[in-house]
């Protein structure tokens, strides 16, 4: 059901056609009676196949405006990614987020696809790799130059990670 807006932009839309054809046919002379006269099956159909035409021109232009990803469409479109591809999923909330879903892929990993309010018009993607202590220390223990390296290289093959 369209909003209180949507209907008044049609109302308004429509409306004033109504009322420029009356007014423009009223201009050159022509009311009712006249047309009545002067109309035949001819002139009928290339009415009603300007009305079908431009209906058809109106649904293309709906059918493209709702394929298009906006800002304001955004939540929506990424759930239907998600569902597309069968991804197990959950709502995260935050004040920070316009919204947030949690993906889990079907390697057990998780996604957090977020819109913060912070950059709304960017989508972010976080996943964490889990370590163990042991893990943890080695690590602790390699100098500053080695742990930047590791980290590219372990940032490196997570993103070339596949099924």
């Amino acid at each position: 059901m369209p909003n209180a807006k949507t209907v008044w932009i049609r109302v308004l839309t429509i409306g004033g056609f109504i009322g420029w054809l009356v007014s423009i046919l009223g201009f050159f002379g022509i009311d009712a009676k006249t047309l009545v006269k002067a109309m035949t099956t001819h002139y009928l159909l290339l009415l009603l196949a300007l009305a079908f035409f431009v209906a058809f021109v109106w649904g293309i232009y709906l059918w493209w405006r709702s394929s298009r990803v906006t800002t304001h469409n955004i939540e929506q479109k990424v759930r239907q990614w998600t569902d597309a591809f069968r991804l197990p999923s959950k709502i995260l909330t935050n004040e920070k987020l316009y919204f947030g879903i949690s993906v889990e892929l079907p390697s057990k990993l998780r996604v957090a696809i977020r819109r913060s309010k912070d950059h709304p018009s960017y989508l972010t993607l976080r996943s964490r790799i889990g370590t163990t202590e042991k893990q943890r220390a080695v690590f602790d223990k390699m100098s500053e130059k080695t742990q930047e390296s590791v980290l590219r290289t372990i940032q490196l093959e997570y993103s070339r990670f596949e099924n």
